[in-house]
Formats: C-alpha cells, structure tokens, sequence
C-alpha cells in the first residue's frame, strides 16, 4: 500500500507506481523494505519512515538501475514517475542498455 492509501487519502495511479517500485526494489536488493510485528505498525512504518535508497542495501547495484526503483517508491505522489508508462519505459531502456533479455519466452529457461 502507498502512504496516501494508509492514511486513507484519495488515490490515483501513483499509488500504483508506489506498489510496482516497492517490488522492484524488493526485487533487487533481495530483501524485503518494510518489517513489522503487526499490520497497524507497518502501516505506521509506510507512511512515516524515509525510504531507503536501494544502494544503501546492496552498493553494486548500478546508479541507472537504483534511480527507476527509488524514482517509483518515493513517498510524495509528486515525485514519483506519474505513469507506469513512464517507468517501463525507463526500464526498458535500462534494459537495452545493460543487453538484458526482456522478452518472456527467454525467461522460461
């Protein structure tokens, strides 16, 4: 959940970007950015604890990769990218650029 959506503001597609770079920083960092004993604390935690930036948690990550993730789990809806759009294709181009496979049927292996 983003922040907005804790505390019960209204919601638009930035909260879904919140969502898709807490994945993606859980992803690559390999561990898990929010920790709590209950649900009430974690949402305590969402919403007032700084988020933070990826390198901090795994310094090989490289400066392209760390700006996407912590670009999408910022924690002002204004400061995150707007669309999903917006952040695949920044993904994409990272993707490109590193010669990553993107497409899915490279991925079955």
């Amino acid at each position: 959940m983003s922040p907005e959506q804790c505390q019960s503001k209204p919601l638009d597609r930035r909260s879904d970007v919140f969502s898709i770079g807490i994945l993606l920083y859980e992803l690559s960092t390999l561990s898990k950015l929010f920790r709590s004993t209950s649900d009430f604390a974690l949402l305590q935690k969402i919403v007032e604890e700084p988020i933070r930036a990826a390198v901090v948690t795994r310094a090989e990550l490289s400066a392209g990769a760390r700006g996407d993730r912590d670009e999408g789990a910022r924690e002002a809806p204004s400061a995150r990218y707007q669309t999903a759009q917006a952040l695949q294709v920044d993904l994409e181009a990272f993707a490109r650029e590193r010669r990553l496979g993107m497409s899915s049927i490279g991925s079955r292996r």
